[in-house]
């Protein structure tokens, strides 16, 4: 079976477990997070599930995430990328919300034949810039709004994540540009 790149571009990128106290995501393994396992289990996932998680797996349940979010039908490749790196990161109802803004739609968070009739109609390389400049925008909120410090370390756990989320989407940019 053919290997997807944007899959294997997450994968990469979130390949670590990771399980911080300034991280809203708690547990995670190759960017899955106990709530997005849950989902694709059927069942309250626990830390041990996500222990584990092995590369094959997560390919697993992000082709068929991609597949029942119909993330996977957008035909240009770095839309769908920019789409689907969003949802790892902030739920797929968030991720198609950014794209629908984008495309200057009534966001529902749902990719129905609305948002995917729109999706011919602008260049590609444009929309996924109108997706990230959408996401970034979303981030700003993010840390606006919770000044949390859970690991009471004086920094807001929102704050001390900016910058690899910046990061994270400016090096997404720089792909399509």
């Amino acid at each position: 079976m053919e290997r997807d790149p944007i899959i294997e571009a997450v994968l990469a990128r979130e390949g670590k477990p990771s399980n911080r106290l300034d991280d809203r995501g708690g547990n995670t393994h190759f960017g899955i997070t106990k709530p997005f396992l849950s989902d694709r289990l059927g069942r309250l996932a626990t830390d041990a599930d996500i222990d584990a998680l092995t590369i094959e797996l997560a390919r697993e349940h992000y082709a068929s995430f991609m597949r029942d979010t119909r993330i996977g039908q957008i035909v240009n490749q770095q839309v769908r990328g920019a789409v689907f790196d969003a949802a790892v990161h902030s739920g797929a109802s968030r991720a198609i919300k950014l794209l629908q803004g984008a495309l200057g739609l009534k966001p529902d968070g749902v990719i129905g034949p609305i948002t995917l009739a729109a999706l011919p109609h602008l260049d590609g390389s444009r929309l996924a810039v109108r997706v990230h400049t959408q996401r970034l925008r979303f981030i700003a909120a993010i840390v606006r709004g919770d000044l949390e410090d859970r690991d009471r370390d004086g920094v807001p756990d929102q704050v001390e994540n900016l910058g690899g989320w910046i990061d994270r989407v400016c090096d997404q940019i720089e792909e399509v540009a």
